[in-house]
């Protein structure tokens, strides 16, 4: 059966990582895709992003990894930290042990190198499947129907579009997912990371202990009572990302981005390693982020309309996979709708929310974890995470439920495009 005889129309609403990565999959499975958002542009704002293995498996099937492959740095390992002198507790090497055992990289990168390398491939007329229409500036402002044969939904222009199938890959404060289910307040994890990026790294690179932190592509962890602390490089290695967290803040004093003031991380941070103290210094900027994650949905569609990536399962950074599940997401529903027909789409859905809901709520709550063990104060629950860093830090193999596996949770997915395989 040719993929034009299978071909489905779908609109993913929302153009982020989730949203583009989605487009790229589906349009692979052969079917007509237009993205909706709400920017005007796309710009180069953002911050660090780590692209863990099962994450990059997936992006190199899609030819993602080849458009940012010039401007990523392969990570070569993690080097757990103590907040007071940064002294090394645990280390886990990643670099040729990750690539030989899970045959794939784990990457630093700039968000924004990430999203336009997404952005390559989704507007490359060249590469197999139909063109994907991606339309700024008009964004999804409502569900208007959810099926049965048809959905529905409404723009920012104001005009309606009907498609098979619509999915919401809009974010923590989807308006889809609002339009489904209600109002569904995210959940503040009363901390905020604060993010920087500093690409002048001249004046750290002769100096002896700044070493250790740049010799080598490193994620760097400080962990501590009340904050922790992680830098990794950017751009090839000519910068470096470096994010802060704080904690203390109450429900009410949520936020979701702003400004901050350096001296007040300095200070915040005060009796931390002096080297991560000048390079907050050295930083130009800072914008804090309040860390929010979501509660686990029950259901992630009604009829043609379903959910994808923070829509339904946002979740804490501490374990570097809210744009990796996203990025599963898609992969696994492009699966399920690969030789679809109109009559499948429900049927299809069901199984992508059966295979990616169990496997998000587990990685939620590790994310959650790590949250909680990174910012412990001295005593005998720190003391016994430093010794389980200091005894398994050359092994990364805790990580294997996470990373070894495809989207679906078993082997890795996604197969030809569907001009190949027709």
């Amino acid at each position: 059966m040719s993929s034009r005889a299978t071909s489905l129309k779908i609109i993913v609403a929302g153009a982020g990582l989730g949203g583009l990565s989605a487009a790229i999959a589906l349009r692979r499975a052969g079917h007509e895709v237009t993205v909706l958002e709400q920017t005007p542009t796309f710009g180069t704002a953002g911050a660090g992003i780590q692209i863990c293995p099962n994450a990059s498996r997936l992006l190199a099937t899609l030819g993602v990894v080849e458009r940012f492959r010039d401007v990523g740095v392969r990570a070569d390992g993690a080097v757990r930290r103590r907040w007071s002198d940064g002294k090394a507790i645990g280390q886990i090497k990643w670099g040729e042990e990750v690539t030989k055992k899970q045959g794939t990289d784990y990457w630093f990168l700039h968000r924004s190198d990430l999203h336009s390398a997404l952005v390559s491939v989704a507007t490359d007329k060249s590469l197999p499947g139909p063109h994907i229409d991606i339309q700024l500036d008009n964004a999804v402002t409502g569900v208007v129907s959810t099926g049965p044969d048809k959905a529905v939904v409404r723009t920012a222009t104001g005009k309606e579009m009907t498609a098979d199938l619509v999915i919401g890959a809009d974010g923590i404060r989807s308006v889809v997912r609002r339009d489904l289910f209600g109002e569904k307040s995210p959940t503040f994890f009363g901390r905020v990371t604060n993010r920087m990026i500093l690409m002048d790294l001249a004046p750290f690179l002769n100096q002896p202990e700044f070493g250790e932190l740049f010799d080598r592509p490193l994620q760097n962890l400080w962990m501590g009572p009340g904050g922790s602390a992680l830098t990794h490089p950017i751009r090839a290695g000519a910068g470096i990302y470096i994010g802060v967290t704080t904690s203390g803040l109450a429900a009410d004093e949520a936020f979701w981005s702003k400004h901050v003031d350096k001296k007040y991380l300095i200070d915040y941070f005060a009796g931390w390693d002096p080297r991560l103290l000048q390079l907050v210094e050295a930083s130009p900027d800072a914008t804090g982020y309040g860390l929010h994650d979501s509660e686990p949905l029950p259901s992630w569609s009604i009829g043609r309309v379903c959910l994808l990536g923070d829509a339904c399962h946002a979740m804490l950074p501490f374990q570097s996979q809210g744009a990796a599940q996203s990025i599963e997401d898609g992969a696994v529903l492009a699966n399920q709708l690969t030789g679809a027909v109109t009559g499948d789409v429900e049927a299809a859905i069901a199984r992508y929310v059966a295979i990616r809901r169990p496997r998000s709520i587990r990685v939620q709550e590790a994310s959650r974890s790590n949250g909680t063990q990174w910012q412990l104060p001295p005593g005998p629950e720190q003391e016994k995470r430093d010794a389980e860093f200091a005894k398994t830090g050359g092994d990364f193999q805790s990580y294997a439920w996470l990373w070894t596996v495809g989207g679906d949770g078993g082997a890795p997915v996604l197969g030809p495009p569907a001009a190949e395989a027709a």
